[in-house]
C-alpha cells in the first residue's frame, strides 16, 4: 500500500479537513515525536557502549568455557587417589617468583582443576600461577586478567583506562561525614556509567514508542511483515526485539549499577547506614574494609564490600607463628566453604608499635555464584579461631537485594535458566543497534541526515521533565549529562534561529514530517 509520504515524494499531501483536529490527539503526536526525538539522540549515544558492554559481557558470561578452552593446560589435571599438602603446592608457586608475595590462593574447585596461587608485586601487577594438586608441580603462569576475559572486564567496567581520573563530590559524604568528601574517579567509569543510564531512557522511551494505540490499530506487535519490504520490515524487526530486549536491558542497568564505582560506591555507604549488614562481635580494623580486597570485581560479595575487616589477636608463646596454608584449608573445609573458595593471607600493620594490628585469614566463596552462597568467614592468623561470618542471611535488605540483582547480571543466581536470559540480552542488544542504523538510512530523506528535530513546546513538555527530574536526581552524573545536552541543544537552536532570519525559509524534508504511523 501506498503512504501519501511516499506519493509525495516525502512531501506530506495536503488532506482537506472537514473538522478541526482533535488536541487531544494533537498533544498526543507532539508527545509521541517528543518522545521518539529523545529515543533517537539516547540511541546515537549509548548504542555503541551499550554494544560493547553486550560483547564484553557476553564473554564475561562464558568465562570458565573460555579459560578452559585458552587455558585448559593450565587450568586442568588428571584426578588422582592422593595429593600434596596445600602448602607444598603454594610454596612451588611462590619458588618460581621468589619477589613476589602471596595474594590469593584457590584450592582446587573439582578434582580435576589445579590450586590457582596469585602472587602480587604488592603494586598493579598479579600474576596466577597453575599448580598441579596431586604432583606439585607448576604447570604455567599468566598475568591476571591479560586474556580475553580479563580484557573484557576492565572494558566492561571502566573502559581499561584508570589513568585519567576526574575529581567528584562524594554524595556518600553526606551519608557518613567520615567518608572523604571528593573523590577520583576513572574518566571511563564516568562515561560508562552515564551511557548506563541513556541506556535505561532508551528502552523506557522505546517501550512507549511501540505501545498500542487506536491510531495504530493496524501496527503490529510482534510481528515482522518480511514482505513488505523497504523500512516497514526493519521497522518491524526494530520495534519486536526492541521491546523484549527493553524489559532486560532496563534490568542489566539497575542490577549493574551498583558496582559502578561512583553511583555504587555511594549506594554501598547508604546501604551500610539503612540497612547494615549485622555487627561483627570481633576486634575489627579502623581503618581496612573488607571491600578493599577486591580485585576485578570476582572476588568479595558487594553487600560486604562496607564491612570492617576483622583482625587477629597479638601471637601468644604457644602460638607466635602464622597458621599453615593447609591448616587454614581444613578450617574452611569446616566452615562450608564451597569448593572455588579463595584464601587471602593477613595483612598486617605494625608500624605503630604501641598499637599493632595483626590482620586475619579471609576466606571468600566464588564470586559470582548464587546470593545463598555467598559467604565471607575471618580466621584469626595464630589460633586458627573463626572471628567474624558474613553471609546472605545476616546482610541487609538493601544489601540482599543489590547482591540477587548482581549476580542475576552475571548469569549465575539460576543456572542455566539466567545464563540463556542473559546471553539473550546481549544477543539482542546486538541486533536492536544494527537494526536501527538500518532503519535510520532507509528512512532519512536523500540528502539530509535524517535528525529529529526539536519539537515546539507543549504541555507534554511538564510529563517528560518529572520523570527527567526523577532520574537525574537518582542517578546525578546523568542529571549533570542531562544539562549538558540540553545547553549545547539550546545553542544549537539559537544558532538556527539566527541564520534562519539571515536567509530565505526553503522547504526542507526531515524525518520529521515522516507520519506516526510510519516512524514507531
Amino acid at each position: 500500500m501506498t503512504t501519501a509520504i511516499e506519493a509525495s515524494g516525502g512531501q506530506l499531501s495536503s488532506m482537506p479537513s472537514a473538522k478541526k483536529p482533535d488536541r487531544t490527539r494533537q498533544r498526543a503526536g507532539l508527545l509521541l515525536r517528543r518522545i521518539w526525538r529523545y529515543h533517537f539522540y539516547s540511541a546515537l549515544f549509548a548504542g555503541p557502549f551499550l554494544v560493547m558492554l553486550a560483547i564484553t559481557g557476553l564473554i564475561i558470561l562464558y568465562t570458565q568455557p573460555i579459560h578452559d578452552s585458552l587455558g585448559g593446560s593450565m587450568r586442568l589435571v588428571t584426578p588422582s587417589i592422593s595429593s600434596v599438602p596445600l602448602d607444598s603446592q603454594v610454596s612451588a608457586a611462590q619458588a618460581v617468583h621468589s619477589d613476589l608475595s602471596i595474594s590469593q590462593v584457590i584450592p582446587p574447585e573439582a578434582r580435576d582443576r589445579s590450586t590457582i596461587v596469585e602472587l602480587t608485586d604488592g603494586a598493579d601487577y598479579t600474576l596466577d600461577v597453575f599448580v598441579n594438586p596431586y604432583t606439585g608441580k607448576v604447570l604455567g603462569e599468566q598475568e591476571s586478567g591479560a586474556d580475553i576475559v580479563g580484557i573484557s572486564t576492565r572494558l566492561h567496567g571502566w573502559l581499561n583506562n584508570e589513568a585519567l581520573t576526574v575529581t567528584l563530590p562524594s554524595l556518600s559524604h553526606l551519608v557518613n561525614p567520615e567518608n572523604p568528601s571528593t573523590v577520583e574517579i576513572a574518566v571511563g567509569d564516568v562515561i560508562i556509567e552515564i551511557a548506563a543510564i541513556w541506556g535505561l531512557v532508551l528502552a523506557l522511551s522505546g517501550v512507549y514508542l511501540w505501545w498500542p494505540r487506536r491510531s495504530q490499530h493496524n501496527k503490529p506487535l510482534f510481528k515482522v511483515r518480511w514482505n513488505k519490504g523497504g523500512r516497514l520490515r526493519w521497522r518491524d524487526l526494530h520495534s519486536s526485539v526492541g521491546v523484549v530486549l527493553a524489559l532486560i536491558l532496563a534490568f542489566f542497568v539497575i542490577s549493574g549499577m551498583p558496582w559502578s564505582r561512583y553511583w555504587g560506591g555511594d549506594l554501598s555507604t547508604v546501604a551500610s547506614k539503612v540497612t547494615p549488614n549485622a555487627e561483627v562481635e570481633s576486634p575489627t580494623s579502623a581503618t581496612v574494609k573488607t571491600g578493599d580486597v577486591d580485585r576485578f570485581g570476582h572476588r568479595i560479595p558487594w553487600a560486604t564490600r562496607e564491612d570492617p575487616q576483622s583482625v587477629s589477636g597479638a601471637p601468644t608463646a604457644d602460638k607466635p607463628a602464622r597458621m599453615s596454608w593447609s591448616d587454614i584449608s581444613k578450617v574452611a573445609v569446616a566452615e562450608g566453604m564451597l569448593p572455588g573458595y579463595s584464601i587471602l593471607p593477613p595483612t598486617d600493620s605494625l608500624s605503630d608499635p604501641a598499637n599493632p594490628e595483626y590482620g586475619a585469614f579471609l576466606l571468600s566463596n566464588a564470586w559470582p555464584g548464587r546470593v545463598q552462597d555467598e559467604k565471607v568467614v575471618y580466621i584469626d592468623q595464630f589460633s586458627g579461631r573463626t572471628l567474624s561470618t558474613s553471609s546472605s542471611a545476616e546482610w541487609g535488605t538493601i544489601q540482599q537485594v543489590a547482591e540477587w540483582g548482581v549476580q542475576n547480571h552475571m548469569g549465575t543466581q539460576y543456572g542455566l535458566f539466567t545464563r540463556v536470559l542473559m546471553t539473550l540480552g546481549c544477543v539482542l542488544t546486538v541486533v536492536s543497534f544494527v537494526t536501527s542504523i538500518i532503519l535510520w538510512w532507509k528512512r532519512r530523506p536523500k540528502g539530509t541526515t535524517g535528525l529529529p528535530r526539536r519539537q515546539a513546546r507543549s504541555s507534554a513538555t511538564l510529563g517528560v521533565g518529572i520523570i527527567a527530574l526523577v532520574l537525574a536526581v537518582m542517578y546525578p552524573l546523568w542529571g549533570a549529562s542531562l544539562i549538558v545536552v540540553l545547553l549545547i541543544d539550546g545553542a544549537i537552536q539559537l544558532v538556527r534561529q539566527r541564520l534562519k532570519k539571515s536567509r530565505p525559509v526553503i522547504q526542507s524534508t526531515t524525518d520529521d514530517e515522516i507520519p506516526l504511523e510510519e516512524k514507531v
